[in-house]
Order: C-alpha cells, then structure tokens, then sequence
C-alpha cells in the first residue's frame, strides 16, 4: 500500500551534467553570428509561430477518452489547444495536442520536454499540469484553464499599463521565473503571448490610469492575475546536455536576449529570463517590444548591437526610476543585469509603494567600460589615434584593472557557491584579457580558476542529481510512467559520464574524484535496474544484455566491485548463462563500497536474510560516513522491508535530524515504519502531516494518511485525502480498492461496490479487489 506515485521529487531529478570543452561566450557568439548566413540559420532553427486562422475548416473535434473537448482555444508552432472536461473529475481543463502535421521526433521531444518541465514547478503564477498522455500516435497534456486571454491580447485592447499596474503585474512575473529558476529551469520564450491572465472581477469601464496620463484609455478596475506557460523551449539548467545544439537560436526575436540573438546557448542561464521580463515591462509601459524592424535580421541585429530607448522618450510621464529598472533588465551583458528575478521584483515593488529603488542608472564611465567589453579592438584604436591615452603605462594599469576586477569578482561568485554566475564573469574577463598582451598572464589564471569551478560545478550538480535519484528509487511505488522518466534520467547522465570524466586532472583532489565515481556508479546501477524492470515480452531479454554491457563498462572505468558483481549475476541468471562467481579477494573497504553492495542486494533481495544482511552493509556505511544522510535513509528502507520497524522508526528519525534536503520522503518514511507498528497511528499521523507540509503534491503520503485515517475512524477524512491523492496521480486501483474498504466500514455498501469495480477496471489482475468485490455481492 505504499505507492510513492507521480511525486515531485521523482521529477525533480535533472536531465544531466554540464557538457565538456571550452564555453562559447556570448560576444563572441555574437561576432560568429554576424559573420555567418543568419538569414538561413534563422529558417533552420526558429520555431515560428502560427497564428489561429479567422476561419477555422469545419470537422468534429477530436475524440480523447477521459475527456470531452468542448471548443478551440488556440493554435501554436506545433499544438492545438483545446477547451476539455475531464469526465472522471468533472473538472474544465486546458488539452494541448501536438497538431498531426507536426508529430516528427522534433516537436514531440519538445512537447516531452514541456511536460518534464512544467510537472516539476508548482506555483500559482505557473500554469499546472494535471496529466500527461497519449492518444492515437499523439502526446497531449491536461492543462489548468485560463480562459481571460493573454498579456498581449490585454495590451491590444486596452494600450499600454498605467505605470504602477505594469511594474506590479511583471514583479508577480518575474517571482514566479524566480521560482522557476530555483528549481533549475529556464523558460527561455517569455514573451506577453505566453503570460495568461486571469481576471478576478468582472471588467468595468473604469480607469485605473492616474489623471496626468492623456491618454488614458478604458481599463479593468483589478489588476489580472498572470500565469506563466508555454515552456516547450525550456531549459534545465541542471542538465549538461541542452536541448538545443550549439548554435542554434531558439525563442521569439522581438523577446530573445542578446546571448540568444547570438546563439549562444552555453550562457543562457536566469538572466536570460530577466533580459525577457525586461521586454514585458517595456511592452507593458510603451505598448511596443524595445527592438522592431521589418525582419527577424533587422530585429535580432539591433537586439545584439544597439541600446533600447529609454521607456521615458515614448511617454515621457513615466518615471526615470522605471527607465533604470527597464534598462538595467535589458543590458546586453547578463551580468550588467538583475542578479537574480527575485532582485527585479523587489524594485519593481519598491517603484509601487513609492520607495526609492535599488538600482542606479548607468554612469558614463559604466557605459565606457561596457562598450570596452564589447569592442576592445575599435576603442583601442580609436584610444591611440585619438590621444586618449597617455602613455604606455596608462593603458596597460587599465587593462589589468579590469581584468583583475572581473578575477575578483568571479572568485567572489564562487565563495558564495555561484558557480554559474563565477563561471561567466571568468570567462568575460577572460575574453576581455585575451585582446591584450600586457593581460596574457591574467587571462591564464582566468581560465585555470574557470576550469576550477567547472569541475565543483559539475561535481555539485551531479551530486544532487544522484542524491535525488538515491532518495527516491523505489520501484515499488512507483508507476511504469515514473519508472520509465527515472531510468531515463539515469540513462543521460551516465551516457554523459565523458562530459564529467573530461574535467578530470591532476590539480582535482581525490575526495572530489571519489565522489565523482561513486556517482557515477550509482547511478549506472540504478539504470540497469529500471531498464530491465521496465522491459516486457521480448525486451527483456534485451534489457538484460544491455544492462550487462554497462556493467562491462563500469569495470573498465573504475575496475571490480561487489555491487557490479553482484549486480551482473542478477542478470546471467536471468538469461541462462553462466554465472560469474564473486572474486573472494573482493572486499569494501569504503562507506561507498558498503553502502553500494548494501543497496544492491537490497534490491535484489529474495529472502528475509538478504533483507538482513543488505541492512547490516548500509548500517556499517552510515557508521563509516555520517555526512551522507542517504547511507541510514536506506538502511532504513532495509529495515522497513524486514519488517524491523522498530528500528526503521529509529534510523528514519535520526535522518530527520540531520538531513537538509529530501526530508518529504524522510518523513514519509518515517510515517510509514510508525504506521506498520500499528500503536503509533497518532504520530504517523503527524509525520505524513509534515511530508505534505513540505510537499503537498506528494500523492503517497495523502493515500498512507488517509489509510491512517481510516484506521483511527475518521472515514471523512480518509476519503478525503484518498481522492486528493487519485488527484495527484496516485495509482487508480490502489486509491479505488482503498476508497472500497472506507464505504464498506461505513455501512455505504453502494459506494463500495463502486469503487471495488473501478479497482478491477483499472487492474483485473487484483486478487484483493477481487475478493472484495466478492463480500461485497453478500450484503
């Protein structure tokens, strides 16, 4: 009964680790772009966007089972949008299909990735997803449904925003990419096409613009509430390898960064995001994008080469202090930028409440500097032929000036654990450096601290990655569907272990190189795993040769270990052949080693010994290792498969104590070994309380909460969270066969029936529904 079904932390894991080599920098890519044929590069790689035709050709609308679509709310580059019921939980929703036209690998890789992105972020400015599926050949996702229009359908009819609804509708924008962008991820299409609104009263005739403004025009008396969608051009930032290749020039020239204009995807990171807020904000105050011209050429040209006018000179009642913020988001550098969208938000509310912002505008001898960065070659020129310059000595103190300011500013990015941020000002000033000679010797020491912090970079990240995949690989509990994403997720990382293995050197010490293996293994060993779970009829077979080529893989990589060895028996069993006995000179000898063959065979577990044993080896990894809570965390689970709750209780509370991350799935955990006690239903109770606390999409703990519910009596409140956890995505026949046992103890034998019935519906194969089913036909 335990189901850990459609959880978030399942989908948090990353796609990946950043990719290998040198980083193309964005003014670089800049100059590459200009000198290339853009024009065709443009036809390659826009995904342009359709508009919906006045006059849609006449047919049915498209049967989708589950769900009634009722009309066409819109057409994108490659999807229809439809306004649907879900039948079973009479609920409106938004169905988005990939049009039959554009169903090549391209646009449902797009949409795949659309659907990763968004179940992951839970936001109330973020449009929710609710489902994920298919139906003929073609994915669609059910969608919340904002039936208001968009930012720009607003903009069209009304003009532009009074100054202080435009600066407070972008703040909520830019809080929910903030969000976003703490869970890893890029939007990379910000655009007022993709802020839908929801407007909470009716629209009146009133005006909200201040008196001094002439040209007012009739608005809502309420600022709309936008949602933020469409993120089929979205970015993981957590994963290596982009969905773009290097080059390419994704999103919306009016809207697009200057790093994107130049196609530079290496750089394109949150400040991207706030290059694109900024364009909000200026459509929003003047009515009209910062760059327009008669192409894309003409648009993505000025957006790469020339400053916007200031807000302030197309309505000159607007605010300097609105100039400032508008400017200072739509600086061409990403570090000349808002460090973060929170920090935009905050003076955009400042500018609301009639406080002074943070921001300043730009000096001269700031703009000076900048157009240095950007044209090193042509100032310098113009520097000696103009005399600007006096002497030798002059010039070579500014140079290194600001190349040892751009070496200071890097490695204090890296102090605070910026490694995005450190790894961008090095290059910068890298690039800078490298136009002249007297700043060679700090342009060395520019790349050797990038390369430093790409390998703590990618150490971190890939740390986490595995981390997150530790904490919630349990196949038991979890659908085919979230089994399936989880072994793909481990599948990238370790296709991309040369991405990682490539900043291996002789400067890194061993603790990183260590950590760098045991993560790599790991998650190696869990994709084997899955991908043979996962494998039915003839794909079994397959799965298993595959699973003992990447074991073959690992041992040239690191050499033997008792969890490749014990893992690849698994599978010569499985296909027949001869088994590979374990060398008796293979022995742990780390916490890494312990833990791996701990949980290796946990996994493989047939008896209650190998229960036993599995969580001997895991506790000798948590007494060698205490800083990785994930050692007791399974050795807890070991316990719990035991059946010794008693001392899952206590390992599973101690994680609690220590971890700093993860602790939704310590908790529920911890609420599961109380729960099996049958005497601790009360603190159960409040260890599931917390687990939804911190995750309140997390459908396993509202079904265990509700099982405890049940069992204290309190049916209402077990079928209550019974149905929000079939909601979540909880497994049907679980929930259902559940909801069955609640009816049939309140004496509501119809109910229970019911329900029995949807159980059989959704598994016929399910002895306990069955038998069920059978009690109840006797009342």
């Amino acid at each position: 009964m335990t189901q850990a079904i459609n959880s978030p932390a399942t989908r948090n894991v990353m796609d990946g680790v950043p990719s290998r080599g040198t980083t193309t920098s964005w003014d670089e890519g800049m100059e590459a772009s200009t000198n290339r044929n853009l024009a065709t590069r443009l036809i390659e790689d826009f995904e342009l966007h359709r508009t919906v035709p006045d006059e849609r050709p006449a047919g049915p609308l498209p049967e989708v089972p589950g769900f009634e679509l009722l009309d066409v709310l819109g057409e994108g580059g490659m999807g229809i949008v439809y306004k649907a019921r879900n039948v079973a939980l009479k609920r409106l929703v938004a169905l988005k299909m990939i049009a039959p036209e554009h169903s090549g690998p391209n646009s449902r890789r797009r949409f795949q990735r659309e659907a990763e992105t968004v179940a992951r972020l839970q936001h109330p400015n973020i449009v929710q997803i609710y489902e994920v599926g298919e139906h003929e050949g073609r994915p669609f996702l059910s969608l919340e449904l904002i039936e208001d229009g968009t930012l720009a359908q607003y903009l069209a009819k009304f003009g532009p925003m009074p100054a202080r609804d435009a600066a407070l509708l972008v703040a909520v924008v830019a809080r929910a990419m903030h969000y976003a962008h703490e869970c890893n991820v890029v939007h990379r299409d910000l655009k007022p096409s993709n802020i839908l609104l929801h407007q909470p009263d009716e629209r009146s005739q009133a005006s909200s613009r201040d008196d001094t403004e002439p040209e007012a025009v009739l608005q809502p008396t309420r600022l709309p509430i936008p949602k933020v969608t469409d993120f089929g051009l979205a970015r993981m930032l957590d994963a290596g390898q982009d969905h773009t290749k290097t080059g390419a020039i994704l999103g919306t020239p009016a809207y697009m960064a200057p790093e994107q204009a130049a196609g530079c995807g290496d750089v394109i990171g949150p400040r991207t995001d706030i290059y694109s807020l900024g364009t909000l904000l200026y459509e929003a105050l003047t009515g009209r994008p910062p760059f327009s011209g008669e192409s894309s050429w003409d648009v993505l040209i000025q957006i790469i080469h020339t400053d916007p006018t200031p807000p302030s000179k197309l309505r000159p009642q607007l605010s300097r202090d609105l100039d400032t913020v508008c400017l200072k988001a739509l600086a061409k550098h990403p570090l000349d930028r808002y460090a973060t969208a929170a920090a935009l938000a905050d003076d955009l509310e400042r500018f609301a409440a009639g406080e002074a912002i943070a921001a300043r505008p730009e000096s001269r001898a700031s703009r000076f500097v900048r157009r240095l960065r950007r044209h090193p070659i042509k100032l310098a020129a113009a520097i000696v032929t103009g005399g600007l310059l006096v002497g030798g000595g002059l010039y070579s103190w500014h140079v290194r000036a600001e190349t040892r300011r751009g070496l200071d500013e890097g490695r204090a990015f890296l102090a605070k654990g910026s490694y995005q941020e450190a790894a961008l000002r090095f290059q910068q000033a890298s690039r800078f450096a490298g136009h002249w000679p007297v700043a060679r010797d700090l342009q060395r020491e520019l790349n050797a601290e990038w390369r430093a912090v790409r390998r703590q970079q990618i150490g971190a990240e890939l740390h986490v990655l595995a981390d997150q995949l530790r904490f919630w690989f349990d196949p038991d509990s979890l659908t085919s569907r979230e089994q399936a994403a989880l072994a793909t997720q481990c599948r990238r990382v370790w296709d991309a272990r040369e991405d990682v293995l490539a900043f291996r050197d002789i400067e890194a010490n061993p603790e990183w190189q260590n950590a760098i293996q045991a993560d790599l293994l790991d998650v190696a060993l869990l994709s084997t795993n899955l991908r043979v779970r996962l494998a039915t009829g003839e794909s079994v077979v397959a799965a298993h040769e595959e699973a003992l080529t990447t074991l073959q893989q690992i041992e040239t990589l690191y050499g033997p270990s008792l969890a490749v060895a014990l893992e690849r028996q698994q599978h010569e069993k499985a296909l027949q052949k001869p088994v590979t006995p374990i060398p008796t000179d293979l022995k742990p000898r780390s916490a890494w080693d312990y833990y791996l063959f701990g949980r290796t065979l946990l996994i493989a577990a047939r008896a209650k010994e190998d229960y036993t044993e599995a969580a001997r080896l895991l506790t000798q990894a948590s007494k060698m290792n205490r800083k990785e809570t994930i050692f007791m965390f399974t050795a807890g689970r070991a316990a719990l498969s035991d059946g010794n709750y008693g001392q899952a209780e206590k390992l599973f509370s101690t994680c609690i104590a220590l971890a700093d991350k993860n602790l939704d799935v310590c908790y529920y955990n911890h609420g599961l070994a109380l729960f099996h006690q049958n005497v601790k239903a009360t603190e159960a109770l409040m260890n599931f309380d917390a687990a939804i606390g911190l995750n309140d999409r997390f459908a396993a703990a509202w079904l265990n909460r509700g099982l405890v519910h049940h069992q204290r009596g309190n049916s209402k409140d077990a079928i209550s969270d019974l149905i929000k956890a079939l909601e979540l995505g909880a497994e049907p026949a679980l929930v259902h066969y559940n909801l069955a046992v609640v009816y049939e103890a309140k004496k509501d034998v119809a109910s229970a029936r019911r329900h029995a019935a949807e159980a059989l519906l959704a598994k016929p194969d399910y002895p306990a529904a069955r038998e069920l089913q059978k009690r109840l036909a006797k009342l």
